[in-house]
């Protein structure tokens, strides 16, 4: 059984590099392993997945991946560089995280 989930993740990841290098002709391990997994958490996070577990769905996840994606794609289309890209990740990051606490305090 955990074989084949590994398995299946291989063929999801394989499949991701295929449509990266036919969308950019070509591809870098540490591009990837930088971007994808930062817009990843980022998803999460917005989502309302706690970094400190115990809450989280997968509806709010899909909504915080439809964030980072109109954003990404949004700096794509106005030619910034990628550096404003991956610092606006971590700003909205670090403002799902900081709101994410706010929450956790008052809530008690």
């Amino acid at each position: 059984m955990l074989l084949g989930v590994y398995g299946l993740a291989g063929a999801i990841a394989a499949l991701a590099a295929w449509v990266s290098i036919g969308r950019n002709g070509s591809i870098s391990p540490s591009w990837a392993v930088t971007d994808y997994n930062l817009q990843a958490i980022t998803a999460a996070v917005i989502g309302g997945i706690s970094l400190f577990g115990g809450r989280g769905s997968i509806l709010g996840t899909l909504f915080g991946a439809l964030i980072v994606g109109v954003v990404s794609m949004g700096l794509n289309m106005l030619g910034a560089d990628p550096q404003w890209k991956v610092l606006l990740t971590g700003v909205l990051i670090i403002s799902a995280v900081g709101i994410d606490q706010w929450i956790r305090k008052v809530a008690g």
